[in-house]
């Protein structure tokens, strides 16, 4: 298994639905029934994801909204979207 780098590109996956319930985005992994709520960074980052997008895109976009330093968003980021492929969430492209 391989880690995610800010040169990945990531997407949702097909086979992971979602919906806006509440102030949260609830997911479910048709693939593996999984599911998790999002709060709202979480349901921001997810609503980035329908397209596929570069790991640095996404965080430089999340830094220009969210006052917090370049570093700190990518790390956490990173953690997101490794919890999301681990739940087979979203796909991972190699860059």
């Amino acid at each position: 298994m391989f880690s995610i780098s800010a040169l990945d590109r990531v997407v949702r996956s097909a086979s992971c639905l979602s919906a806006e319930v509440g102030n949260e985005t609830v997911l479910m992994s048709v693939e593996n029934g999984c599911y998790g709520g999002l709060d709202d960074i979480g349901s921001d980052i997810w609503r980035r994801l329908e397209k596929s997008v570069s790991v640095a895109e996404l965080c430089g976009a999340l830094a220009s909204c969210y006052d917090a330093s370049r570093d700190a968003i990518e790390k956490d980021v990173l953690a997101f979207l490794e919890a999301l492929r681990q739940k087979e969430m979203i796909e991972v492209l190699r860059g």
